[in-house]
């Protein structure tokens, strides 16, 4: 889990990762947060991933579910509030369109 995670981490803008249905799964007691095993015709089978395909660091034959959240872009269109550090008086910054995208050039 934490080489997935710090793979996904090490792109640009990515502060946050979940494996699985993690964040939703916080919330829930322990007992509505596995992935029961079940026979069916012939097969053990289950009808949840809520470990998100990865238990214990081995995948378990679901697919592996890896999400990152990207941080917005800082730059915008509207003057965000400053101070001018050799007055401190408020101050608006410049625009400038530095970010257009996260993704490497």
């Amino acid at each position: 889990d934490g080489r997935l995670a710090g793979a996904v981490c090490s792109i640009p803008a990515v502060k946050g990762v979940e494996l699985g249905p993690a964040f939703d799964l916080a919330a829930r007691p322990g007992s509505r947060a596995q992935d029961p095993l079940f026979l069916r015709d012939g097969a053990v089978v289950r009808d949840s991933n809520h470990a998100g395909g990865l238990e214990a660091g081995i995948t378990n034959g679901e697919p592996v579910l890896v999400r990152g959240a990207m941080k917005p872009l800082s730059s915008v269109r509207s003057a965000i509030a400053s101070v001018d550090f050799a007055t401190g008086a408020a101050a608006d910054p410049p625009y400038v369109r530095s970010d257009v995208t996260a993704v490497p050039a």
